[in-house]
């Protein structure tokens, strides 16, 4: 069944979406579902997860609202179960809220189940079906509507990213400039998850003022991606491969300069190698250790930490591989970020 939006493009109508779905006057059901043929399930599944978040919140948030939210997975609890609940008056309260994930393994009977729900549902529970990519069968489709309660979830476009962007802010007060949307649309791409918490630091830094601006956007990403730098070195020193390819491709996805990154990293490193060079020598005082490195003493503490995970050759062989690794991203055609994590397991791999 073909949605209709009207003239909505997919951003409004997905901020519209979101719209109703923070307001305290919910309705009786709402059955996500997407399009045959979506393909960005990632945005897809943010999206429902953002949605669901945003109801569950308001609900929590009321003072009896502890008593009366329910949210169930399809793996774990039959549909049956939270049609029940559904059911259930709320307790001390005026409304209920449920919702029932999932929906993989219903059956026939379970859909006639839910069926004969949408056609009577309690008005004293809002009811969540959240199954955006399941085969839903075409007179559940069909029914829910025609009862209002379908709520299709799409993946956006690049060309909608702007509008999506400008609505989030407006939503909360915030006014973002032409240039900040387009610096944050360079930034983040199409990534809904990037662009999200992007916004919620950028409320934060901007506090009161009311307005983002370009230069706010800059500082924003500055701040992050030399953190997120940071987090990359602390997962090196602990040799935790598995954190080092998470942030690795976090950084990637947030476009940050491979040069910058390397920097810091070699920055970081040269820092280890001081503090290595002198407690290989017996000296671990954190005092004197701050003296001699010119190092302050958090610094020498994280170096004294991670040395006990790196010998000293190691420590020189992790410094070549950055001095290599400066001039390879400088000459090489080969993708930065490629380089970066080669350069990073290396790193890790360095043996005594």
């Amino acid at each position: 069944m073909k949605e209709v939006r009207g003239k909505l493009s997919t951003a409004d109508s997905l901020l519209k979406m979101r719209r109703e779905l923070s307001s305290t006057n919910l309705g009786p059901v709402y059955l996500f579902h997407t399009k045959s043929g979506e393909r960005d399930r990632d945005s897809v599944e943010f999206l429902v997860s953002l949605f669901i978040d945003i109801v569950v919140s308001n609900f929590r948030g009321i003072e009896t609202g502890k008593f009366n939210v329910d949210v169930m997975d399809s793996s774990q609890v039959e549909v049956e179960n939270a049609l029940r609940y559904a059911r259930t008056p709320p307790m001390f309260g005026e409304k209920r809220l449920v919702v029932f994930r999932g929906g993989e393994k219903l059956k026939k009977d379970d859909w006639n189940k839910v069926i004969l729900y949408i056609k009577n549902p309690v008005h004293s529970t809002t009811l969540i079906l959240s199954f955006p990519f399941v085969q839903i069968p075409e007179d559940v489709i069909k029914l829910a509507s025609e009862r209002g309660y379908l709520r299709y979830i799409e993946s956006l476009k690049e060309r909608s990213i702007p509008s999506w962007i400008k609505g989030i802010f407006e939503e909360e007060g915030v006014k973002c400039s032409p240039e900040a949307i387009a610096r944050l649309v360079e930034f983040a791409g199409t990534n809904l998850q990037v662009l999200e918490d992007a916004k919620n630091k950028l409320i934060l830094f901007t506090l009161n003022k009311g307005k983002i601006d370009s230069e706010d956007v800059e500082e924003m990403l500055l701040q992050t991606r030399t953190s997120d730098i940071y987090e990359l070195v602390d997962a090196i020193f602990v040799r935790d491969m598995g954190k080092t390819f998470k942030i690795l491709k976090r950084l990637e996805n947030q476009k940050t300069e491979p040069l910058f990154i390397e920097t810091i990293l070699a920055q970081q490193i040269r820092g280890l190698l001081k503090i290595k060079t002198e407690s290989s020598k017996g000296k671990t005082d954190i005092s004197t250790l701050s003296s001699l490195t010119g190092l302050k003493d958090f610094l020498v503490k994280k170096y004294l930490s991670a040395s006990s995970k790196f010998g000293l050759n190691q420590v020189e062989e992790a410094l070549s591989i950055c001095n290599e690794l400066n001039y390879t991203l400088k000459h090489s055609r080969v993708n930065s970020y490629r380089i970066i994590e080669k350069a990073c397991i290396d790193i890790l791999r360095t043996s005594g």
